[in-house]
């Protein structure tokens, strides 16, 4: 079956949980998700989390929302291709972040913790 390919040459995809995600990187970051999960290091995750930035609510769709046991929350996003909104959205999120956020890169069979970006005002 033929699949239209994403604006960045991406193909949506499952993941272990049976989600579809825009691209393979996102549907692997999940599967870690999931197994981070059983592992016990977060509580529970969610798809597509919204979150407002600044003052004037500047929406971004993180592409995973992540509760630890002790109930704090964080957000993943897994990054392929970084495009110029991307660079507004990490200097957004140092500032007005809700909490950390990881951000996951390289090929979809190793994904790999780039950075952490922790707000300026949250201390952990």
């Amino acid at each position: 079956m033929w699949r239209q390919k994403g604006k960045y040459g991406n193909r949506r995809t499952k993941c272990a949980s049976n989600h579809n995600h825009p691209s393979a990187l996102e549907s692997a970051v999940c599967d870690l998700c999931l197994l981070r999960q059983r592992a016990g290091e977060i509580k529970s995750y969610q798809a597509q989390a919204q979150v407002y930035l600044t003052k004037a609510q500047v929406g971004y769709k993180a592409d995973f929302k992540c509760i630890k046991p002790d109930g704090s929350p964080f957000w993943i996003e897994s990054k392929g291709v970084p495009g110029v909104r991307w660079i507004v959205i990490q200097r957004l999120w140092r500032v007005y972040g809700p909490g950390p956020l990881e951000i996951w890169a390289g090929h979809y069979t190793r994904p790999t913790l780039v950075k952490t970006i922790i707000p300026e005002g949250d201390v952990f």
